[in-house]
């Protein structure tokens, strides 16, 4: 290696074929490296240094110098002062450091870092590196597939031609951004503590805007990119995306992160892509196709409008699909998931749901049509809404993994029918006069309010009519059934059937109030039992909830007394809680329940939880 010195006057020094070092010391020089892989100084002094041929490195150092790489990858420092770097051909890294630098990455994947100061880079032809570093930057990506990044100050960034990636890293600055030509791709990085960031366009477009309303406050204002991508990293971190229609964007892509994050996505029919992270995190798509992942944590997924892939991931998971949105494809993923549908607030749904090879295949076949494909999802839960809603299920859910299927019906004449199903229902019939029948499991079927009918099928069921006459059937099984107000009609069916009171107001005296229970049997035939531990037998006994006591025939001779009487083909159980004395010159009973066609049962203590 040979070594070329000036002095400090204006030198032109040129090297040779070797590899040579070439000083140039005080005044402006020109060096000239040739062929070889030569290291040129210029020194102090506006130089013009020219690598040649060569894999050569190039240091400005003081003053306004211009460096030129030539052929091979070279590699350029300005050094102090506004400094002109040009790459030429190779994978060029070119440094502009101190001073307001041009850096020109000519032909090659070259590597551009502006440094300190207002530099302008422009990364040429290949897959260029540009980062701007400090200062108020300008970067041109030029031909190809280039990464950008502005870093702090207000930089403007130009894609170019090809399929580039624009960085934002956090303590950056507010930045104007050209995607350019082909797929581009914003890429904003976040705080370790929470962000909050908004996205829309600004007024009818094409221009996007993006903004952190939290922390150290910027704004990207971004067009013709195709694709935005922000990561949230620490923190509770929200997106919200607003309306995009005529801007370029297609794609945005949220990965949350650590902490408990909240996308709302319900303002734009862009494609979203969203991954929860760690944490306990709120996602909610837009219009378009879009993919939820709750990744780890107890999340709440919900899809929106649009055909969308939703997995919960680790945690106990709630999916929830709202009145409007599309067919959606869930993965419940590990942990406890539950499927939400709410259905229409106005309107009568007719849902089906039935196993499919492993599967849940929930439908709506009226109204809007849709299509719900669950697999590893442990609950559904059904929100009729307004209108009579109706749910069929249409064949055994227990081998799809589905351990719970809740029915709410709310307002309106709402039908369930559980069709032999062994997977657990809980059903709500709301407001209105329902028919709601059980399957082959263990179901809880409430009637709430009107004149409902309730079928429990098979299985340990828990019937309850509300107010209302309601119309009781607990079939095969040991059940409990609860007339609740009104004038109520109670068959338990098969089994040791609970009759359970909770007031004497459930049934009053007199023929067109009491209760009927049919098929009653006593504890001799079949152990049926009449439940009126929560009636408090003596209410004027004050602090204490005392129990009744079964007097057989008798007449009432105190508070707190239960009988058996005949009447036709009937029993009737006659109940006394404020009465004195005997009935009938003392008060009348407050409470009777008719054990229809029993005048042959034979009733006793047993036959009551007293």
């Amino acid at each position: 290696m040979a070594d070329i010195f000036g002095n400090n006057g204006n030198n032109t020094l040129t090297g040779g074929n070797a590899d040579d070092r070439i000083f140039g010391f005080a005044g402006n020089d020109v060096l000239n490296g040739g062929n070889g892989n030569d290291m040129l100084f210029g020194g102090a002094g506006n130089d013009t240094l020219n690598g040649g041929n060569g894999n050569d490195t190039l240091f400005g150092e003081a003053g306004n110098d211009s460096l030129n790489g030539g052929n091979g990858d070279d590699s350029l420092f300005g050094g102090a002062g506004n400094d002109t770097l040009n790459g030429d051909n190779g994978n060029d890294t070119l440094r502009g450091e101190a001073g307001n630098d041009r850096l020109n990455g000519g032909n090659g994947n070259d590597s551009l870092l502006g440094g300190a100061g207002n530099d302008t880079l422009d990364g040429g032809n290949g897959n260029d590196t540009l980062l701007g570093e400090a200062g108020n930057d300008s970067l041109n990506g030029g031909n190809g597939e280039d990464s950008l990044v502005g870093g702090t100050g207000s930089d403007t960034v130009n894609g170019g031609n090809g399929d580039d990636t624009i960085v934002w890293n956090n303590g950056d600055g507010s930045d104007t951004v050209d995607g350019g030509n082909g797929t581009d791709t914003q890429v904003v990085n976040g705080a370790a503590a929470g962000d909050v960031f908004t996205v829309a366009r600004v007024g009818t477009g094409p221009t996007v805007q993006f903004d952190r309303t939290n922390l150290g406050n910027f704004r990207l204002t971004l067009d013709s990119v195709e694709r935005l991508t922000v990561n949230g990293l620490g923190g509770d971190d929200r997106l919200t995306i607003g309306n995009l229609a005529a801007t370029a964007l297609g794609l945005v892509t949220f990965n949350g992160g650590a902490g408990n994050d909240t996308l709302d996505g319900s303002g734009t029919a862009v494609r979203i892509v969203a991954n929860g992270g760690d944490g306990n995190d709120f996602l909610s798509g837009g219009s378009g196709n879009d993919s939820l992942n709750g990744d780890n944590g107890n999340d709440v997924l919900a899809g929106g409008r649009g055909a969308d892939t939703v997995n919960g991931g680790n945690g106990d998971d709630i999916i929830v699909w709202n009145n409007g949105d599309g067919s959606d494809t869930v993965s419940g993923g590990a942990g406890s998931d539950t499927q939400v549908v709410n259905g229409s607030t106005t309107d009568g749904d007719f849902f089906t749901v039935r196993n499919d090879g492993g599967k849940v295949d929930f439908d709506r076949v009226n109204l809007g049509n849709f299509q719900l494909t669950l697999d590893t999802v442990e609950r559904l839960t059904v929100n009729g809404g307004g209108g009579g809603d109706r749910l069929v299920v249409q064949n055994n859910l227990a081998p799809t993994g589905l351990t719970s299927l809740v029915f709410n019906g709310g307002e309106g004449d709402d039908t369930l029918n559980g069709n032999g199903t062994t997977t657990p229902i809980l059903a709500n019939g709301g407001n209105g006069n329902d028919l709601l029948t059980g399957g082959n499991g263990n179901d809880t079927l409430n009637g709430d309010n009107g004149n409902d009918t309730l079928n429990g099928g098979a299985g340990a069921d828990s019937l309850s009519g509300g107010a209302g006459n309601d119309v009781l059937n607990g079939g095969t099984g040991n059940d409990v059934l609860i007339g609740g107000l009104g004038r109520d009609t109670l068959n338990g069916g098969l089994g040791n059937d609970i009759y359970r009171y909770n007031s004497v107001a459930e049934s009053p005296t007199g023929v067109a109030n009491r209760d009927v229970i049919q098929g009653f049997g006593d504890s001799v035939l079949n152990n049926d039992r009449i439940d009126l531990s929560a009636i408090d037998a003596r209410p004027l006994t004050p602090f204490v909830n005392d129990a009744f006591t079964f007097i057989g025939t008798s007449a009432f001779s105190a508070p707190g007394q239960v009988r058996a009487i005949n009447v036709g083909n009937d029993k009737l159980i006659q109940v006394n809680t404020v009465g004195f004395g005997f009935f009938p010159f003392g008060n009348p009973p407050e409470m009777e329940i008719l054990l229809a066609g029993g005048a042959n049962l034979t009733i006793g203590a047993d036959d009551f939880i007293l």
